[in-house]
């Protein structure tokens, strides 16, 4: 009699189980839609952060929906004039993190910022051309600013370099004095989106020791940046030599 009522309990479980159906399945969808940004000023992150934000008076910058976020002076100090070739490094540039927490000034080797929020898969390219040094009585026809050393970072993208080039491929790059013959600085590779820095900030740090965690002083000179007299300029004692650096932030490839 008890293995009877046993089976009977085991037969209503199995009866129980196999009656259970399954839920129906549906679907929804999520949509959003973008439009270009209104912000055409932006923020200036440091170098090799992702939104580490930081000012500087030590420079410029422009605006737009591609724009200069920031592009440097260089102050060469006052220097002893000698006879023949010489070379001098610019001071770092001084800024400040925005961040209350980090009060005071700060030094950093100079750098260029571009910001593309443009929304498109279009290149582009950066060129500076510079001035003579002049002073109020004569210019220093022959000197130069030379950029003798890089590294290329961006907010997004890991492997910058596969979609940006520095200097047009080359190690240093020299300053033009003519302004129709502009010096490459920086330009994505083409127009497709494998290049397209878009909605990113990619900078190119003149030192190739740059390191975003190190305190560079405020006297610290950047060794990545050059100031070249040649044998023919013959500078005047006393006197301040000063160049005009255009840079030339251009869409497109």
């Amino acid at each position: 009699m008890k293995k009877r009522l046993l089976l009977a309990g085991l037969s209503i479980c199995a009866a129980t189980v196999l009656g259970v159906t399954q839920a129906d399945a549906t679907s929804t969808e999520g949509v959003i839609n973008f439009k270009t940004s209104t912000d055409q000023t932006g923020e200036l992150i440091k170098p090799d952060t992702e939104d580490e934000v930081i000012t500087s008076e030590d420079g410029n910058f422009s605006t737009g929906l591609l724009r200069l976020q920031f592009v440097p002076n260089f102050n060469f100090l006052e220097q002893e004039i000698k006879v023949g070739p010489a070379t001098y490094n610019p001071k770092m540039t001084t800024y400040q993190y925005a961040d209350v927490a980090k009060p005071g000034d700060q030094a950093i080797p100079q750098f260029v910022q571009v910001t593309d929020s443009r929304g498109l898969n279009e290149g582009w390219t950066l060129d500076v051309h510079a001035t003579e040094f002049a002073s109020a009585t004569n210019s220093l026809e022959f000197a130069q600013i030379e950029f003798t050393q890089s590294k290329l970072f961006n907010t997004v993208y890991d492997n910058v370099n596969s979609r940006v080039s520095a200097f047009d491929g080359e190690a240093t790059a020299k300053v033009s004095l003519d302004s129709a013959a502009k010096t490459r600085v920086l330009a994505t590779n083409d127009n497709t989106s494998a290049s397209t820095t878009n909605g990113s900030q990619t900078s190119l740090v003149f030192n190739n020791d740059y390191d975003k965690e190190q305190t560079y002083g405020l006297t610290d000179t950047n060794p990545g940046v050059k100031f070249i007299k040649t044998n023919k300029d013959t500078p005047v004692a006393g006197e301040q030599y000063k160049s005009t650096i255009t840079w030339t932030l251009t869409a497109g490839i």
